[in-house]
Protein backbone atom coordinates (compact mmCIF):
# COMPACT_ATOMS: atom_id res chain seq x y z
CA UNK A 1 0.00 0.00 0.00
CA UNK A 2 1.33 3.44 -0.94
CA UNK A 3 0.78 6.41 1.38
CA UNK A 4 0.92 10.02 0.35
CA UNK A 5 0.41 13.28 2.21
CA UNK A 6 -2.12 15.84 1.10
CA UNK A 7 -3.24 19.21 2.41
CA UNK A 8 -5.95 17.48 4.47
CA UNK A 9 -3.70 14.88 6.06
CA UNK A 10 -2.38 11.42 5.29
CA UNK A 11 -4.31 9.35 2.77
CA UNK A 12 -3.98 6.03 0.99
CA UNK A 13 -3.58 6.06 -2.78
CA UNK A 14 -6.42 4.58 -4.77
CA UNK A 15 -4.39 1.60 -6.02
CA UNK A 16 -2.23 -0.86 -4.13
CA UNK A 17 -0.89 -4.36 -4.67
CA UNK A 18 -1.97 -7.40 -2.72
CA UNK A 19 1.19 -8.50 -0.90
CA UNK A 20 0.51 -12.20 -1.79
CA UNK A 21 -0.79 -12.08 -5.38
CA UNK A 22 0.92 -8.79 -6.39
CA UNK A 23 -2.26 -7.85 -8.24
CA UNK A 24 -3.52 -4.31 -8.32
CA UNK A 25 -6.57 -3.77 -6.15
CA UNK A 26 -8.82 -0.79 -5.45
CA UNK A 27 -9.72 -0.40 -1.77
CA UNK A 28 -12.66 1.37 -0.20
CA UNK A 29 -11.98 5.10 -0.29
CA UNK A 30 -9.83 5.89 2.73
CA UNK A 31 -10.39 8.84 4.98
CA UNK A 32 -8.18 10.93 7.26
CA UNK A 33 -6.68 9.13 10.28
CA UNK A 34 -7.45 5.75 8.71
CA UNK A 35 -11.17 5.76 9.61
CA UNK A 36 -13.69 4.54 7.02
CA UNK A 37 -16.56 5.82 9.16
CA UNK A 38 -17.23 9.53 9.58
CA UNK A 39 -18.81 8.79 12.97
CA UNK A 40 -15.71 6.98 14.26
CA UNK A 41 -13.59 9.82 12.97
CA UNK A 42 -15.75 12.33 14.86
CA UNK A 43 -15.45 10.34 18.13
CA UNK A 44 -11.70 10.17 17.66
CA UNK A 45 -11.44 13.95 17.20
CA UNK A 46 -13.55 14.61 20.31
CA UNK A 47 -11.48 12.15 22.35
CA UNK A 48 -8.26 13.75 21.14
CA UNK A 49 -9.57 17.19 22.07
CA UNK A 50 -10.20 16.03 25.64
CA UNK A 51 -6.71 14.56 25.94
CA UNK A 52 -4.68 17.33 24.36
CA UNK A 53 -6.56 20.49 25.30
CA UNK A 54 -7.68 22.10 28.56
CA UNK A 55 -11.48 21.92 28.75
CA UNK A 56 -13.35 24.98 30.05
CA UNK A 57 -15.93 24.44 32.81
CA UNK A 58 -18.47 26.94 34.19
CA UNK A 59 -17.74 28.39 37.64
CA UNK A 60 -20.41 28.91 40.27
CA UNK A 61 -20.08 32.47 41.59
CA UNK A 62 -21.28 31.39 45.05
CA UNK A 63 -18.28 29.05 45.40
CA UNK A 64 -15.89 31.95 44.85
CA UNK A 65 -17.77 34.26 47.23
CA UNK A 66 -17.64 31.57 49.90
CA UNK A 67 -13.85 31.50 49.61
CA UNK A 68 -13.39 35.27 49.70
CA UNK A 69 -15.37 35.48 52.95
CA UNK A 70 -12.44 33.58 54.52
CA UNK A 71 -9.91 36.11 53.25
CA UNK A 72 -10.14 38.87 55.85
CA UNK A 73 -7.54 39.89 58.48
CA UNK A 74 -9.74 38.60 61.32
CA UNK A 75 -10.50 35.18 59.79
CA UNK A 76 -7.87 34.56 57.16
CA UNK A 77 -7.54 31.08 55.70
CA UNK A 78 -3.93 31.68 54.58
CA UNK A 79 -0.99 30.28 56.52
CA UNK A 80 1.90 31.07 54.17
CA UNK A 81 2.96 33.50 51.46
CA UNK A 82 5.96 33.24 49.13
CA UNK A 83 7.06 35.31 46.21
CA UNK A 84 9.77 36.55 43.88
CA UNK A 85 10.55 39.79 42.08
CA UNK A 86 11.50 39.29 38.43
CA UNK A 87 13.46 41.95 36.56
CA UNK A 88 13.00 43.03 32.95
CA UNK A 89 15.46 40.38 31.77
CA UNK A 90 13.64 37.48 33.41
CA UNK A 91 15.92 37.02 36.42
CA UNK A 92 14.86 36.90 40.06
CA UNK A 93 16.06 39.97 41.97
CA UNK A 94 14.83 38.78 45.34
CA UNK A 95 12.43 36.31 46.94
CA UNK A 96 10.73 35.66 50.27
CA UNK A 97 8.88 32.88 52.08
CA UNK A 98 7.13 33.61 55.37
CA UNK A 99 4.25 32.50 57.59
CA UNK A 100 1.29 34.69 56.74
CA UNK A 101 0.40 35.42 60.38
CA UNK A 102 3.86 36.94 60.95
CA UNK A 103 3.01 39.83 58.63
CA UNK A 104 2.05 43.17 60.14
CA UNK A 105 -1.59 44.25 60.08
CA UNK A 106 -1.19 46.56 57.06
CA UNK A 107 0.84 43.89 55.20
CA UNK A 108 -1.87 41.30 55.83
CA UNK A 109 -4.59 43.60 54.53
CA UNK A 110 -2.56 44.56 51.44
CA UNK A 111 -1.74 40.97 50.52
CA UNK A 112 -5.26 39.70 51.21
CA UNK A 113 -6.59 42.34 48.83
CA UNK A 114 -4.14 41.10 46.21
CA UNK A 115 -5.04 37.42 46.62
CA UNK A 116 -8.80 38.10 46.64
CA UNK A 117 -8.66 39.65 43.19
CA UNK A 118 -8.41 36.15 41.68
CA UNK A 119 -11.56 34.48 43.16
CA UNK A 120 -13.46 37.80 43.37
CA UNK A 121 -12.99 38.60 39.67
CA UNK A 122 -15.78 38.26 37.10
CA UNK A 123 -16.51 34.53 36.95
CA UNK A 124 -16.59 32.84 33.55
CA UNK A 125 -15.18 36.00 32.00
CA UNK A 126 -11.98 37.05 33.80
CA UNK A 127 -11.89 33.82 35.84
CA UNK A 128 -12.34 30.59 33.93
CA UNK A 129 -12.07 26.98 35.04
CA UNK A 130 -10.17 24.39 33.02
CA UNK A 131 -9.60 20.68 33.27
CA UNK A 132 -5.99 19.58 32.90
CA UNK A 133 -5.67 17.36 29.83
CA UNK A 134 -4.09 13.96 30.39
CA UNK A 135 -0.90 14.86 28.54
CA UNK A 136 -0.39 17.91 30.78
CA UNK A 137 -0.03 15.72 33.88
CA UNK A 138 3.09 13.82 32.83
CA UNK A 139 6.61 13.89 34.30
CA UNK A 140 8.15 17.37 34.66
CA UNK A 141 4.73 18.97 34.11
CA UNK A 142 3.58 22.17 35.78
CA UNK A 143 0.63 20.18 37.12
CA UNK A 144 2.91 17.94 39.20
CA UNK A 145 4.91 20.97 40.34
CA UNK A 146 1.72 22.64 41.58
CA UNK A 147 0.70 19.44 43.38
CA UNK A 148 4.10 19.34 45.10
CA UNK A 149 3.88 23.01 46.09
CA UNK A 150 0.41 22.42 47.50
CA UNK A 151 1.51 19.33 49.42
CA UNK A 152 4.44 21.09 51.13
CA UNK A 153 2.46 24.24 51.85
CA UNK A 154 5.05 26.35 49.94
CA UNK A 155 7.73 25.47 52.51
CA UNK A 156 10.13 23.92 49.98
CA UNK A 157 12.27 26.79 48.65
CA UNK A 158 13.78 24.62 45.91
CA UNK A 159 10.32 23.91 44.47
CA UNK A 160 9.42 27.57 44.66
CA UNK A 161 12.59 28.55 42.78
CA UNK A 162 11.70 26.11 39.99
CA UNK A 163 8.20 27.61 39.86
CA UNK A 164 9.52 31.17 39.57
CA UNK A 165 11.86 30.09 36.77
CA UNK A 166 8.96 28.50 34.88
CA UNK A 167 6.85 31.63 35.27
CA UNK A 168 9.69 33.88 34.10
CA UNK A 169 10.20 31.64 31.06
CA UNK A 170 6.51 31.80 30.15
CA UNK A 171 6.14 35.54 30.80
CA UNK A 172 9.03 37.27 29.00
CA UNK A 173 8.21 40.95 29.43
CA UNK A 174 10.50 43.97 29.46
CA UNK A 175 9.31 45.34 32.82
CA UNK A 176 9.78 44.10 36.40
CA UNK A 177 6.95 42.21 38.07
CA UNK A 178 6.12 40.25 41.21
CA UNK A 179 5.02 36.63 41.52
CA UNK A 180 3.12 36.03 44.77
CA UNK A 181 1.89 32.61 45.91
CA UNK A 182 -0.51 32.10 48.82
CA UNK A 183 -1.24 28.81 50.59
CA UNK A 184 -4.47 28.32 52.49
CA UNK A 185 -6.78 25.74 53.99
CA UNK A 186 -10.51 25.96 54.39
CA UNK A 187 -12.62 23.63 56.54
CA UNK A 188 -15.69 23.31 54.36
CA UNK A 189 -18.80 23.34 56.58
CA UNK A 190 -21.58 20.96 55.63
CA UNK A 191 -24.86 22.66 54.82
CA UNK A 192 -27.80 21.21 56.72
CA UNK A 193 -30.97 20.06 55.02
CA UNK A 194 -32.50 23.54 55.35
CA UNK A 195 -29.51 24.86 53.29
CA UNK A 196 -29.01 27.71 55.77
CA UNK A 197 -27.61 26.21 58.94
CA UNK A 198 -23.97 24.99 58.78
CA UNK A 199 -22.77 21.82 60.49
CA UNK A 200 -19.21 20.73 61.30
CA UNK A 201 -16.87 20.37 58.35
CA UNK A 202 -16.21 16.99 56.78
CA UNK A 203 -13.75 18.11 54.08
CA UNK A 204 -10.71 20.38 53.95
CA UNK A 205 -9.86 22.46 50.89
CA UNK A 206 -6.07 22.81 50.63
CA UNK A 207 -5.19 25.31 47.90
CA UNK A 208 -2.79 27.86 46.47
CA UNK A 209 -3.43 31.20 44.78
CA UNK A 210 -0.87 32.79 42.47
CA UNK A 211 -0.80 36.39 41.25
CA UNK A 212 1.48 38.05 38.69
CA UNK A 213 1.60 41.83 39.00
CA UNK A 214 3.70 44.57 37.39
CA UNK A 215 5.70 46.45 40.03
CA UNK A 216 4.60 49.99 40.86
CA UNK A 217 7.61 50.49 43.13
CA UNK A 218 10.70 48.50 44.04
CA UNK A 219 8.69 45.91 46.01
CA UNK A 220 5.14 47.14 45.48
CA UNK A 221 3.01 44.91 43.21
CA UNK A 222 0.15 46.54 41.37
CA UNK A 223 -3.12 44.88 40.37
CA UNK A 224 -2.53 41.37 38.98
CA UNK A 225 -2.67 40.78 35.25
CA UNK A 226 -2.67 36.99 35.59
CA UNK A 227 -3.29 34.48 38.34
CA UNK A 228 -4.83 31.17 39.24
CA UNK A 229 -6.51 29.15 41.97
CA UNK A 230 -5.34 25.56 42.28
CA UNK A 231 -6.99 23.17 42.63
CA UNK A 232 -10.32 24.52 41.46
CA UNK A 233 -13.13 24.90 44.00
CA UNK A 234 -16.34 23.56 42.47
CA UNK A 235 -19.66 22.66 44.07
CA UNK A 236 -18.10 23.46 47.47
CA UNK A 237 -15.43 20.82 47.00
CA UNK A 238 -11.83 20.65 45.69
CA UNK A 239 -11.36 19.53 42.08
CA UNK A 240 -7.76 18.33 41.95
CA UNK A 241 -7.71 17.88 38.17
CA UNK A 242 -8.92 21.42 37.47
CA UNK A 243 -7.60 24.96 37.80
CA UNK A 244 -9.27 28.40 37.82
CA UNK A 245 -7.29 30.87 35.69
CA UNK A 246 -7.55 34.65 35.98
CA UNK A 247 -6.85 37.20 33.24
CA UNK A 248 -7.32 40.89 34.00
CA UNK A 249 -8.03 41.33 30.29
CA UNK A 250 -9.80 38.16 29.07
CA UNK A 251 -9.45 39.34 25.47
CA UNK A 252 -5.64 39.27 25.73
CA UNK A 253 -4.76 35.89 27.31
CA UNK A 254 -1.19 35.27 28.42
CA UNK A 255 -0.41 32.52 25.93
CA UNK A 256 3.09 31.84 27.25
CA UNK A 257 1.78 31.13 30.75
CA UNK A 258 -1.06 29.00 29.39
CA UNK A 259 1.51 27.03 27.43
CA UNK A 260 3.46 26.43 30.65
CA UNK A 261 0.35 25.07 32.35
CA UNK A 262 -1.19 23.00 29.57
CA UNK A 263 1.52 22.38 27.01
CA UNK A 264 1.31 22.86 23.26
CA UNK A 265 -2.47 22.67 22.94
CA UNK A 266 -3.38 25.17 25.64
CA UNK A 267 -6.99 26.43 25.78
CA UNK A 268 -7.71 29.35 23.49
Amino acid sequence: MIIKQSRNGWHEMQEWRNWQTRRLQVPVVARSCGFKSHLLHLFFCLFSFNIFRGIAVMIDRDDMLELTRRMTPSRTCFDRIAGAYIDGEGFSDDSFNIHFLKLSGPEKARNLALAKQVPFSRTNEQLKEYTFPALAKGPDSMYLLLRAMQACGLKNDALMDVFYEQIADGYPVAFPYAVYVFHGTYDIPVKASDKERLDESEEIYDFIICTISPLQGEYDPGPPVFGFLFPAFSDRSPEIGKIDIFHADPHRPEEGLLYKLFGRNYPG
